[in-house]
């Protein structure tokens, strides 16, 4: 029997320390377990030069997570699959190994933070170059795209597992735990520390919150969009039965998220202006998802598309929620000129640190 990965808190004054001291002896006579004190470390008094630690194997952090901290895990998984490169594994083993040891390997991770960029690719890669080439170095071209390599089987894919999006569904999990009230310490702190009986679904984090918070109310509200959660008229009306649905900036139709970010004749008024200026951005379509499906072209054109997309969608909302609380309506001019503006900076920026956006900064600043 034993006890790791203890945590004890205590001041840092001689009285405080010499009670924590008699409470580990007292332990340690009544259950017969000591301290190792080889395996033990003390801090006494936490500073931005006392980070890093260490504690059940990932880094807690004073600041936002970096690759450097997520070193340890990609070298890992580089270790496990170049020994497995040194057998000879058929293709089928290799998926095997990837899905079960790898993925486990990675999910403990994804499962605490909301893993930087880079290292998902980092590790999107090694995990490519293994199932295609048995090696985790690159020696040539995959078969199929890595988008088509996570589908299902049944739709003409190989079953891998997309990490980008199993480390959001992840974090979500922990959104959903915030609005469930779980039994757990770390969501009773929250309420207390952060929400302060106010709704978690349309809370904002302030701008003094930690990185890591905002990155989980960032993918609570990515969560309340794919579940069509947001506070629309026509949802709000399920619960205030008086509450009028229909749109305050057509007064045509009702205000759903379909609506109001697509249909409604103030929001084609941007889009058609926005498509354009920028001519891969797809047609409307009666669902958000397909919408998103139908984005094509370069990687560079669709991370420029989403960039278009997500600033849309943002000043459309906002546009109504101005509209609604302050009674003042705002031109569809003013949102068209701020998406625009947040997209040639987005772009001017990312094409000062890669060359593959300088070929779209005349299409872009047009």
């Amino acid at each position: 029997m034993c006890v790791n990965d203890l945590l004890l808190f205590c001041k840092a004054d001689l009285s405080s320390l010499q009670l924590l001291m008699e409470a580990l002896t007292s332990f340690s006579n009544a259950a017969g377990l000591k301290t190792n004190f080889h395996k033990s470390q003390m801090i006494i008094g936490l500073h931005d030069n006392t980070f890093p630690l260490k504690y059940l194997g990932v880094p807690i952090m004073a600041s936002k997570l970096t690759m450097v901290e997520c070193a340890s895990l990609v070298e890992k998984i580089m270790a496990r699959v170049q020994i497995w490169a040194a057998g000879n594994i058929s293709f089928v083993g290799r998926a095997r190994l990837i899905n079960i040891v790898i993925f486990g390997m990675h999910s403990y991770w994804a499962s605490i933070f909301l893993l930087p960029k880079e290292v998902t690719e980092k590790i999107t890669q090694i995990y490519g170059n293994y199932l295609w080439t048995g090696v985790s170095a690159y020696k040539k071209a995959p078969y199929i795209s890595w988008h088509q390599t996570c589908l299902l089987k049944s739709q003409r894919g190989i079953g891998m597992k997309d990490l980008a999006a199993w480390n959001k569904a992840t974090i979500a999990k922990l959104t959903w735990a915030v609005a469930q009230k779980k039994e757990v310490l770390w969501v009773k702190w929250v309420h207390e520390r952060y929400l302060k009986n106010k709704s978690w679904w349309d809370y904002t984090p302030s701008q003094d919150a930690s990185w890591y918070w905002k990155k989980i109310c960032k993918i609570k509200e990515e969560f309340k969009q794919a579940h069509h959660r947001l506070p629309t008229k026509q949802r709000l009306a399920k619960f205030l039965p008086q509450n009028e649905t229909l749109c305050i900036m057509c007064s045509e139709d009702e205000e759903d998220e379909m609506h109001l970010f697509f249909t409604c004749n103030y929001a084609k008024i941007i889009w058609s202006n926005l498509t354009g200026w920028w001519k891969f951005i797809p047609e409307m379509t009666n669902s958000t998802q397909m919408f998103r499906r139908q984005i094509k072209g370069t990687r560079t054109q669709k991370q420029t598309t989403y960039a278009i997309v997500a600033a849309a969608i943002y000043y459309i909302r906002s546009a109504r929620n101005h509209t609604i609380f302050k009674q003042q309506k705002i031109t569809p001019t003013q949102p068209i000129l701020l998406i625009k503006d947040q997209v040639k900076t987005r772009v001017l920026f990312l094409s000062s640190c890669s060359n593959k956006y300088s070929k779209y900064i005349d299409l872009i600043l047009s």
